[in-house]
């Protein structure tokens, strides 16, 4: 019977390290570059605007080709967005904000901005 159990438990051990081994539900991911992206948005002071832009789900990201969806290039525009869109360009803080998108970033999760 302990034999048994002993079995059990060492095999039960060897499928979790096998499951954190490949990524299994031990940790999230991190996609390349996007800490870089948030780290970049935050030295700029930028990360407000950001998050208006993915949060509102601003059709400027749909016409500048940053996500696809053909009912959104025609939306109206909305005026969060251009506060935002403009501040993260006068910031040059634009190609962060996009890698984020981009990439979905999965700290944009985290954070609920979508």
């Amino acid at each position: 019977m302990a034999r048994g159990l002993l079995i059990g438990s060492i095999a039960a051990l060897l499928l979790l390290a096998a499951a954190m081994s490949f990524g299994g539900f031990a940790q999230a991911q991190e996609v390349p570059g996007c800490r870089d992206a948030w780290n970049d948005l935050d030295a700029r002071d930028v990360l407000g605007y950001a998050r208006a832009l993915i949060e509102v789900d601003c059709p400027v990201m749909y016409r500048k080709g940053w996500l696809i969806n053909p009912s959104k290039l025609q939306a109206d525009v909305i005026p969060a967005c251009v506060v935002a869109w403009n501040s993260l360009v006068s910031r040059g803080a634009l190609s962060s904000a996009r890698f984020l998108v981009t990439h979905n970033c999965p700290v944009i999760g985290r954070k609920g901005w979508r």
